[in-house]
């Protein structure tokens, strides 16, 4: 199921990509005030060459298991193609000296895009420790990569013109880069109705509002006010231990959080809308889900019916 969707609109591109694919499969269950081991073999690389992003590594499950129980996610048909490695100790090392002298550039090999070297600025660090840098694809400015890092774990997101790539961690202690279909997703909201001659239908024209004597002015001064000053938003952030496995970690699901607090944050910049998300907390909750959103998301609310009643108390602590 897909509980947790935060689209990200590209000031550069009106026609980008929606970004619904990166949420797990399981249950990650937001509330704000509104409502691994991977082999330490380093990559050794030349001071001038870019470091790969990822290395060959053998999987922990033997070839004939993964053969025959292969992952759900690279079987849905918005995935292009896949390829699973794993992740480089030597380009975590090169990141954190992306802005000093002594820099190494990292590079990340796109399938038949070939091999692109990344341009990474300072990192920021959310709330629960994960850190993230943003981006862009050495030679395309209006490209954009986003890549947030919990131990050595890694989520992240490259968009390359009109070509959207994935990085994501499995449950072998890898990572896996897919690329995505974008026209093969399912439509975010309704489509629009088309005639036969092919004429968009002109959407519903939205209701007049009534004014009263002398409020524009004072209006015109709110919205001025809005657009200057960010509203921040807390925001707590829980998850159940089957979302958590599903993601391959503790901090792989850290990871996730963190990229999607980004994502959603450069949504709203990108569309001049002066809110931000700020990440308080995130917690793992003893839940078993039932499979229906709907009836988790019944006993989410709910705050004495025996199931997640402690959200509420974290919420009030954390005043999210």
């Amino acid at each position: 199921m897909k509980s947790l969707q935060l689209l990200r609109q590209s000031s550069r591109d009106p026609r980008a990509p929606h970004r619904s694919w990166w949420s797990p499969l399981t249950m990650v269950l937001c509330l704000c005030a509104a409502a691994i081991s991977i082999p330490t073999a380093g990559f050794c690389a030349s001071p001038g060459s870019p470091v790969p992003l990822f290395v060959q590594t053998p999987s922990d499950i033997p070839a004939a298991i993964d053969q025959a129980f292969p992952s759900p996610q690279i079987s849905k048909r918005w995935v292009r193609r896949h390829r699973t490695m794993g992740l480089n100790p030597a380009a975590l090392e090169a990141m954190k000296l992306a802005r000093k002298e002594s820099k190494q550039d990292v590079a990340l090999d796109l399938f038949d895009a070939g091999t692109r070297t990344l341009e990474l600025d300072e990192p920021e660090v959310q709330g629960n420790k994960a850190k993230v840098w943003r981006g862009r694809v050495r030679g395309d400015q209006d490209s954009d990569v986003t890549l947030a890092v919990r131990g050595k774990k890694m989520a992240g997101t490259i968009v390359m013109g009109q070509r959207l790539y994935k990085i994501e961690p499995t449950e072998d202690n890898r990572h896996r880069l897919v690329e995505i279909d974008d026209d093969a997703m399912r439509p975010d909201h309704h489509p629009l109705v088309v005639p036969d001659d092919g004429t968009p239908a002109d959407p519903p024209a939205p209701e007049p509002e009534l004014q009263q004597p002398g409020t524009a002015a004072a209006s015109t001064t709110v919205t001025t006010a809005a657009t200057t000053t960010n509203t921040i938003v807390d925001l707590l952030v829980v998850y159940t231990p089957t979302a958590r496995a599903k993601q391959g970690g503790l901090a792989a699901m850290n990871a996730l959080i963190a990229m999607g607090v980004d994502l959603a944050n450069q949504a709203y910049r990108n569309s001049q809308i002066a809110m931000q998300l700020r990440l308080v907390r995130a917690a793992e909750v003893a839940y078993t889900e039932t499979g229906n959103i709907n009836t988790d998301l019944v006993r989410l609310r709910s705050k004495s019916d025996g199931f997640m009643d402690q959200v509420h108390t974290l919420r009030n602590q954390y005043k999210a």
